[in-house]
């Protein structure tokens, strides 16, 4: 029978990283500052980036455009856009906090509105 970790230590090159897997499943990050005679101090990293995973769509209007449809979701942490003249689907953060969001593929951007309208995806 194997059993799956539950606590590791990792080393980004700069620190090391003491790592621990919770009941529901999310991984918790310290930082493990070591000192003089065998001591340590653990220190939280940052609250953990948030995902794709995480953003909910609020609303979505369509319009038609000479070359076809745009539109625009309204996210719990920004926008989804696409202009509907040919160019790429993409997302921007309501704030600086969210802009990694920004880094989305249109891919992905598609499947969440898929998910939000009941649509099966041809990607998957």
């Amino acid at each position: 029978m194997s059993k799956e970790k539950i606590t590791w230590i990792e080393d980004d090159g700069f620190n090391e990283i003491l790592c621990v897997k919770m009941i529901d499943g999310r991984i918790s990050k310290q930082i493990i500052n070591r000192a003089k005679q065998g001591r340590f101090t653990i220190t939280p990293i940052a609250k953990p980036l948030i995902s794709k995973k995480d953003i909910k769509i609020k609303s979505i209007r369509y319009w038609e455009t000479r070359q076809g449809l745009g539109y625009e979701c309204e996210t719990n942490y920004g926008t989804i856009w696409n202009d509907g003249n040919g160019g790429a689907t993409y997302f921007r953060a309501k704030s600086h906090k969210f802009s990694h969001l920004e880094k989305i593929s249109e891919w992905d951007l598609e499947e969440i509105i898929n998910q939000f309208e009941g649509v099966e995806s041809k990607y998957k």
